[in-house]
């Protein structure tokens, strides 16, 4: 698909090859097409490039033939449990999605040991950004390897760069729990727990944030916790509560439960609107009668039970895209 929004171009490409030689290639040869049908410029100054099935090596190989096979001055994105284009999903095997952007100005960098100096890890990124004439006008996209970037990275980079920019990113992992995530730039190679960062220029960002979950429980109270995991809920065990209301089947398949259903609190979004901030299980010991969050949730916090819906995963983008 090519579009052309205010001089933007973008082309997309999706490939199953399961060689990474021929995966860049057959991936770069839809993209690179979709992009020029357009009939105007040459080359693309951004690729967003996604990957899954694929180790680390092959990742690096990956990202390097991209690069020379489009002439993008950067390359970058990373690794996840399936890839998507609008022709079509690839999850479960080797598959490659990519993003040809032309008509905008991007620069890349990454930051390295995330969670050992995450504030060091701020500078690196923000020494390999320069800025813009017009900061008003930049975006920052950023992809994190390796869990959840620590809050004082998060802190410290729009107070390198500008506070005016804005700022999207996402966590990289896959499939059944485990984390194999890679960050990718065509300078900066592939690394694990890193940020691999691209500043956009000549771009204005419109942003919103879905968490394609609807709450199936009225409002409740954790009532006894220890660390991350939350003991009990209303004064009886949070995984007796979560598997009564997931139903009677639940406890044969505790991993099933895990991924579709959340606990969420309550926050006050842009508008004052009011929204859940959901918080992964990562855990449930029926025994013990506890449930793991991916982190902590004081006492006397007031909590949903969330599950994932495809219905609503649909209206949260219909919402976002009006």
């Amino acid at each position: 698909m090519a579009a052309d929004t205010r001089g933007i171009v973008v082309g997309t490409g999706l490939s199953s090859e399961p060689l990474p030689q021929a995966a860049a290639h057959s991936v770069c040869m839809e993209a690179m097409a979709h992009l020029n049908a357009s009939g105007t410029g040459e080359g693309c100054e951004l690729a967003l490039l996604f990957s899954t099935g694929f180790g680390p090596g092959e990742v690096e190989l990956l990202s390097r033939a991209v690069g020379q096979l489009t002439g993008a001055r950067v390359v970058s994105g990373c690794t996840g449990g399936a890839v998507f284009t609008e022709s079509g999903c690839i999850e479960g095997e080797r598959g490659v999605a990519l993003m040809t952007i032309r008509g905008l100005v991007a620069q890349g960098s990454m930051g390295r040991d995330l969670h050992r100096d995450p504030v060091g890890a701020a500078h690196v990124v923000a020494k390999g950004l320069t800025p813009t004439t017009d900061q008003s006008r930049e975006s920052l996209l950023l992809a994190f390897s390796h869990g959840l970037p620590h809050p004082r990275f998060l802190h410290t980079l729009p107070d390198e760069i500008s506070p005016s920019v804005h700022v999207l990113g996402a966590v990289a992992t896959t499939q059944n729990g485990r984390i194999f995530p890679e960050g990718q730039t065509m300078t900066g190679g592939s690394a694990r727990n890193s940020a691999a960062a691209v500043r956009l220029g000549c771009t204005q960002m419109a942003w919103g944030v879905a968490q394609s979950t609807h709450p199936v429980s009225d409002a409740m109270e954790i009532t006894r916790h220890a660390g991350n995991a939350v003991l009990e809920i209303g004064g009886r065990p949070a995984a007796k509560v979560l598997l009564e209301m997931a139903g009677p089947a639940a406890i044969k398949n505790l991993a099933h439960i895990r991924d579709e259903f959340q606990l969420a609190t309550r926050a006050i979004g842009p508008g004052q609107r009011t929204h859940c901030v959901t918080h992964r299980i990562v855990g449930i010991d029926p025994q013990m009668g506890a449930i793991s969050l991916d982190r902590p949730l004081p006492v006397h916090t007031p909590i949903y039970i969330c599950q994932r819906s495809q219905e609503h995963a649909r209206q949260d983008l219909d919402a976002l895209l009006r």
